[in-house]
């Protein structure tokens, strides 16, 4: 019962093994030639034809990559936006239900509830940094235009 697997088996091996040696030995044959072409062009030899191939991939007209060209045909940010907000309801029901189930301690509903007024009245920032390394624009007009006490006192007043 098992003869017949290992011989299909085998003559399928053997059948790739040939396909493999004559693409190898053609792939062989044609970059010989290609060399050889080169080495006769460099060596001032007449050729009746000169081929030129590009080894390298033609760049795009638009200065994209393949990838890029490749990775916006795929257009995932849509389809993950798409999904996200179709989701969007389901998650809000789960958190209002974490909030109104009475067996949820208490912890979890006061994270639901942060979470929700975090997303629909905008999240509050943790610190908030003043420090400035140069003054300010609004410091400087500040600075001339305030006056001090002691220079009002001395300043004359003129009436015109």
């Amino acid at each position: 019962m098992l003869a017949p697997f290992l011989l299909s088996f085998l003559v399928l091996f053997v059948v790739i093994l040939i396909a493999v040696t004559v693409a190898s030995k053609f792939w062989d044959n044609k970059r010989k030639k290609q060399v050889s072409s080169m080495l006769k062009t460099a060596s001032g030899e007449e050729r009746s034809e000169i081929s030129i191939s590009n080894l390298l991939m033609e760049p795009s007209e638009d200065g994209r990559s393949f990838m890029e060209r490749f990775i916006e045909g795929l257009d995932i940010a849509q389809k993950l936006q798409t999904k996200m907000t179709q989701e969007l309801e389901r998650a809000v029901d789960e958190l209002i239900g974490i909030i109104k189930n009475k067996h949820t301690e208490d912890r979890d509903k006061i994270a639901a509830i942060k979470l929700l007024m975090e997303r629909v009245m905008g999240k509050v920032p943790d610190t908030v940094d003043l420090r400035i390394a140069d003054k300010p624009k609004w410091a400087e007009a500040l600075t001339g235009g305030i006056v001090s006490v002691e220079e009002v006192e001395d300043a004359e007043l003129v009436e015109e």
